[in-house]
């Protein structure tokens, strides 16, 4: 996702489309202060509502979270929590609220590409990666595209700049903005950033213990796995157990492997090397041929309706055909 992209274009939605500012074409510090940290907020919200699915145990948090259903949820439910806020009527508060949290989504299309943003109705991935990768390189594109912004917005907009105050009792005055928000939004974006350079990190974990596991230095990788599960910063679903199951599985512990795999599975049932490794593990076990068609049999028919694309099928079936034999037809076949 866009580091700190969200909370220039936060900010900038403040400005171009909060409706009380529109309305009154008066932007006072108080008024500022107030409504520039909301939406970022609201920028940042997918962000926040998938580290809240992850502390629930929920895995497909960041597919469900980043998707058009979700802002659509979330921007009717702000349109009646926040009505206080506001003196427009209830579709204009819906559509401000669906297009800020919605902003999001497109923001993150036009750097990652993984992104389903029509779940559950499509499981399509729309990507188109505009803007860079690199924290310091977006960070920059953002903030200059933002200071172009403000030159153009004031420019064509003129707008009477009034600060509200309060009476010191001496007779001075001073602007009185609400500091409050201004730490809260501070605070979002810094963990935005610390989030961001753990999940950074995850992955790096993540990678060297693949290439621990790929020579075969099962210890290390599996330390480094370990690690790679801890919050914060979740990554890929289900590819820390996969590896651990898979760990499990060359070590000989296949009740162990077995429970690593299925946990990967529940995160991510649309991993195809979950479903085939734990195809092999049951074909490997010294138990009857009735044991293995109960346990093969609903995840082979799993592997050829949902893979069926899969370029490393082929290769399986073979892999899986060997292992079992003869009893390859009865199970391919009951």
């Amino acid at each position: 996702m866009p580091l700190t992209g969200h909370a220039f274009v936060g900010a900038a939605t403040a400005l171009l489309i909060t409706p009380e500012i529109r309305i009154s074409r008066q932007y006072s510090l108080q008024t500022l202060s107030s409504w520039i940290p909301f939406n970022i907020t609201l920028a940042y919200l997918p962000d926040i509502t998938t580290e809240l699915f992850f502390l629930a145990g929920c895995s497909g948090a960041k597919i469900t979270s980043h998707s058009f259903l979700f802002a659509g949820a979330a921007a009717l439910l702000c349109t009646f929590v926040f009505t206080h806020l506001f003196s427009i009527p209830v579709l204009w508060r819906f559509f401000f609220f669906f297009a800020a949290i919605s902003l999001h989504d497109i923001l993150d299309m036009l750097q990652s590409t993984d992104r389903q943003p029509f779940w559950p109705f499509s499981d399509i991935t729309v990507a188109c990666p505009l803007i860079p990768d690199s924290p310091l390189s977006e960070g920059l594109l953002f903030f200059l595209l933002f200071i172009v912004f403000l030159t153009i917005f004031y420019c064509l907009r003129k707008p009477i700049i009034s600060l509200e105050v309060m009476n010191q009792g001496d007779g001075k005055t001073i602007p009185r903005p609400r500091t409050i928000f201004i730490i809260l939004a501070c605070i979002l974006v810094a963990t935005a950033i610390i989030t961001h350079q753990a999940r950074i990190l995850r992955e790096k974990q993540l990678n060297l213990a693949r290439h621990y596991i790929f020579h075969q230095q099962f210890d290390k990788g599996f330390a480094l796995l370990q690690k790679a599960r801890q919050w914060p910063a979740h990554i890929h679903p289900g590819r820390v157990e996969y590896l651990q199951g898979y760990i499990l599985a060359q070590k000989g512990k296949t009740g162990e492997a077995e429970k690593e795999y299925l946990r990967s599975w529940k995160k991510d049932p649309h991993y195809f090397w979950t479903v085939a490794d734990l195809i092999i593990l049951y074909a490997q076990q010294d138990i009857s041929l009735a044991d293995k068609q109960r346990l093969i049999k609903p995840w082979y028919n799993h592997l050829l309706n949902d893979f069926p694309n899969q370029p490393d099928l082929p290769e399986y079936q073979d892999r899986i055909r060997q292992l079992l034999g003869k009893e390859f037809s009865a199970i391919k076949d009951n």
